[in-house]
């Protein structure tokens, strides 16, 4: 079960994954087998290996520190990270990924491609990240095929707990996100110009630098959120419930955003730098 090529290690089970851990020689490890497995992998310090899963009903476990980790196919239920320094390449198109506490994931790029082959199966796609411990940077930026002429939006739900620490999320491709749990303290989202046509759904307070097309869904718990409109796009605003309001949320309208147009659909305080088209139920309730 085990080949060695040029460094690879192939492990179909935790013994034979046992075994590539351990062998100086093998680089690259890869977790390959359609089996239903659970794999672990101990507190060890593995920076010379990267680490490869291709397991599409497997849960692993993971406390090593590696030079990196793809996670091509995994179980949709999950891989848990205990490790402190890793970095994650995510292409599996579903997937849930849960940092425990006391453990930090230095960055991590969710970046599947949707096929036609994907779409012929189905157009709803998950990830799910829960953030118990730490991340420095969630970059979303799922690719379509050049085949690919539907709109296809994976849907990214970040679950945070209470002491969780997310430096960053950045939305580099357009994405259905939604970020929820208990954390009270924003948490900060930037929408790239490339990110036209996101849904960024807010259950929890957020602090997001929106620059392009965006529309956005504050539920009751978002309070305290802050909006920036940094470049002309079109940005909405509204509650997710119609009859409940979001107290002390913020949109802001930065200089660049010139020609910019905001539609609220929710009570807001307003502040504009820009000539911009304001529109919405909400825009002469909104202080301005």
């Amino acid at each position: 079960t085990d080949k060695e090529n040029e460094g690879l290690g192939v492990a179909r089970s935790q013994t034979s994954l046992n075994k590539v851990l351990k062998n100086k020689k093998v680089k690259n490890v890869v977790i390959w087998t359609n089996a239903e497995r659970e794999f672990e992998i101990t507190s060890k310090n593995y920076k010379t290996k990267t680490l490869t899963v291709k397991a599409p009903n497997a849960e692993i476990t993971n406390a090593g520190r590696f030079a990196q980790i793809n996670v091509e196919q995994i179980k949709p239920s999950t891989f848990i990270e205990k490790a402190k320094g890793n970095r994650f390449n995510v292409s599996a198109l579903n997937a849930r990924i849960i940092i425990e506490r006391g453990a930090r994931i230095l960055g991590m790029l969710y970046q599947p491609s949707i096929g036609k082959a994907d779409i012929s199966v189905s157009t709803s796609f998950n990830f799910s990240l829960v953030v118990r411990g730490s991340i420095d940077v969630f970059n979303i930026a799922p690719q379509r095929e050049a085949d690919v002429t539907e709109e296809v939006k994976p849907a990214v739900k970040i679950e945070t707990e209470e002491n969780a620490n997310i430096n960053e999320v950045k939305i580099s491709e357009a994405s259905d996100v939604t970020v929820s749990g208990e954390k009270e303290t924003p948490v900060n989202v930037t929408v790239e110009e490339s990110a036209a046509g996101t849904s960024l759904t807010a259950e929890t307070p957020v602090k997001a630098d929106l620059n392009a097309d965006t529309s956005v869904t504050l539920a009751e718990n978002a309070k305290k959120s802050e909006l920036t409109v940094s470049k002309k796009a079109e940005v909405e605003v509204k509650a997710a419930e119609e009859d409940k309001s979001v107290e002390d949320v913020t949109v802001k309208v930065a200089k660049e955003a010139e020609g910019a147009k905001v539609s609220l659909f929710v009570n807001v305080v307003v502040e504009i730098s820009a000539n911009i088209t304001l529109t919405g139920t909400a825009k002469e309730d909104s202080v301005i």
